[in-house]
């Protein structure tokens, strides 16, 4: 039997088929050589990987710049030939990820240097492409453990444009992976409440896949309210009758100051942002709105109500459920813009045409100016040398958006996320970090739905990939009035339904009740015993072991059959979860943590659940008694 080749070693410890035949069948093509300075190197195109005097000191002195702790997530930006990799491999207590976009030297490296010990550890991953670094991250990273990248000096001569295009691409995912992050610690229990105290007003909203195709292969234009949208406003008013006109909640105050009147209205935001619609009209116009959207909106008398339920966001699975409706078609970001631009699609519209949409800020306008966020400005600070954004009047800005401690918070989310996003004529524009992944998300879905045609109409914002860059005037020239729908004699009534899935759900929240009181029970008799001793017992330990125990039922296996309970206590775990990837031994210390941490879960799940059970009690009470 021959003995197994470095590289088969090597492949065979790699955790993805993917990755393992992909190597494999990779020809080198570059000019690759093994040099041997003062221990082995690689030269690429004349160039040496590796420091030439020490490159085993080289990457230890890398090493030593990272933070190697549990918690940590480093990004090895190229393997070269593997010293600083193998190096953090086998000393890092943290995730370490290996991103190697270049085939020739992962598979030269592959066939030269056995990894094979550091390739089976947990915490190690391999990746090649964007995809694939984008979920590594995506699995690993948490709201409290940013990633650091590092790379050898060589890389930054040989592949410097690439590397520095790269960085900018992970500094916007890593950013966007936080935002997710946070937004689940801090927003899914708000979310998922939100969903069941609207109840009483979605029950009987219609899903707007009720209403698919209904304007097929009728153009669709999505109004939003970029700085250009001022310069369109005549054409739209022009055409209004020529398509069917989506608008989001900023947008709709100037379509009705300039006469026009949209088809369909969207809102998705779970803060009370009302004022924006305050004093207009919205009689005449169809809403679009989520299961969570503020119930303010869910109050308000709109020709009819649609629900866009977003299959992007986890809570929106619990209404899919209450209701039994299926939400794959709802796909989104997000952001509002981006659920009219798949409610167009939902509707069979072709094409669909983006108005306002610019994705950067113009003239120093953030917003068009006569939309309801028109005081907001774009200056420059010559002591900072930054961007800033500011309200012309800040009264009128903070009565436009609900109040002026919203309104200081709003401004502040703008400090340090000031960048740049390239315009269709190929100039950098000043932007926000989220327009830039908005850009690229919606570019994505102009792929993920080829069969429609994509119109951007702002001749002076972002280049959006996959959209045809056409002035309104000439994307509707040919365009001819349509009928438009009357959705009023819709209904959606499935109450018995909804009550019987509330029911259950209740039944689960209280049997969650039972558990908790249990484990405070439990973590009385440890803190009674700890007062005896003032030391770590192994009864101490076992009763501990019982709280862990209890903990991962409700937050596990309990949740997955439940998610009502696991959204509502997601901050809390999230919270006890971050100590407990941090915790490297359970001494006396830990377990006091471990304790205190336990006592505030268990009184925040139990506030929260019981508070749920009464909201899940309003809307059963309410369905009950509209049924009879």
């Amino acid at each position: 039997m021959q003995p197994i080749s470095i590289l088969e070693k090597n492949l065979n410890a790699l955790k993805s088929k993917y990755l393992k035949d992909i190597i494999s069948n990779h020809n080198v093509k570059a000019q690759i050589e093994v040099k041997n300075t003062n221990g082995y190197n690689l030269s690429y195109n004349g160039i040496l990987f590796h420091n030439e005097t020490s490159p085993f000191g080289e990457a230890k002195a890398i090493f030593e710049t990272l933070d190697t702790s549990l918690n940590s997530i480093n990004i090895i930006y190229g393997l070269g030939l593997g010293y600083l990799f193998q190096y953090t491999a086998i000393h890092s207590k943290g995730i370490i990820i290996l991103y190697e976009p270049n085939l020739d030297i992962i598979k030269t490296a592959f066939t030269l240097v056995d990894f094979s010990n550091e390739l089976i550890k947990d915490n190690v991953y391999i990746t090649i492409d964007k995809d694939s670094l984008n979920e590594t991250l995506r699995n690993n990273m948490g709201y409290d453990n940013t990633p650091n990248v590092c790379c050898l000096p060589s890389y930054k001569k040989i592949f410097n444009e690439q590397l520095t295009k790269d960085q900018k691409e992970l500094s916007v995912l890593v950013g966007s992976i936080t935002l997710d992050c946070n937004y689940t610690k801090n927003k899914y229990y708000p979310v998922t409440t939100a969903i069941l105290k609207n109840i009483p007003y979605t029950a009987n909203q219609i899903p707007l896949c009720n209403i698919k195709d209904c304007y097929k292969d009728i153009p669709a234009v999505v109004v939003s309210a970029g700085p250009t949208l001022h310069e369109n406003i005549e054409t739209l008013k022009k055409y209004q009758d020529n398509a069917v006109i989506l608008c989001v909640g900023p947008a709709y105050k100037s379509l009705v100051n300039a006469g026009i009147k949209p088809d369909f209205l969207c809102v998705i935001e779970d803060r009370n942002c009302s004022a924006q619609l305050k004093g207009l009209d919205i009689s005449e116009v169809n809403m679009i709105l989520e299961p969570y959207t503020n119930i303010n909106f869910q109050k308000m008398q709109p020709k009819k109500h649609f629900l866009h339920i977003s299959n992007n966001l986890p809570p929106n699975n619990i209404w899919a459920k209450i209701a039994g409706v299926n939400i794959d078609e709802y796909n989104s970001k997000g952001t509002v813009s981006y659920c009219a631009l798949n409610s167009a699609r939902i509707l069979g519209c072709n094409p669909i045409i983006l108005v306002g949409q610019d994705l950067a800020y113009i003239d120093k306008q953030l917003y068009s100016k006569d939309s309801v966020y028109s005081d907001l400005k774009l200056i420059f600070n010559e002591q900072t040398k930054q961007y800033e954004v500011i309200a012309e009047d800040m009264e009128r800005y903070a009565a436009s958006i609900s109040s002026i401690r919203v309104a200081l918070r709003r401004l502040a989310r703008y400090k340090g996320k000031i960048t740049t996003i390239k315009s269709i004529t190929g100039e950098l524009l000043p932007t926000e970090a989220v327009y830039t992944t908005f850009a690229a998300n919606i570019s994505k879905y102009t792929k993920k739905y080829p069969d429609r045609h994509y119109i951007n109409t702002s001749m002076k914002g972002a280049q959006l990939d996959g959209f045809e860059n056409i002035p309104l005037d000439k994307a509707l020239e040919h365009s001819k009035p349509i009928n438009k729908k009357d959705f009023s004699s819709l209904s959606f009534n499935k109450n018995d339904f909804i009550i019987s899935q509330l029911k259950e759900i209740k039944t689960g929240l209280n049997t969650a009740i039972n558990k908790i009181n249990d484990n405070q029970k439990l973590l009385s008799r440890f803190r009674t015993e700890y007062k005896r001793g003032k030391s770590l017992t192994k009864d101490m330990l076992n009763t501990l072991k019982k709280v862990i125990s209890n903990y991962t039922w409700l937050s596990i296996d309990y949740g997955q059959t439940n998610p009502v309970y696991d959204f509502i206590t997601k901050k809390e775990q999230m919270n006890f979860e971050t100590f407990l990837k941090k915790a490297e031994n359970i001494d006396i210390s830990a377990a006091l943590k471990i304790a205190e941490l336990q006592t505030e879960y268990l009184n925040q799940a139990l506030e929260k659940t019981r508070s749920t059970v009464d909201i899940i009690d309003n809307g059963i009470a309410f369905l009950e008694g509209e049924t009879k």
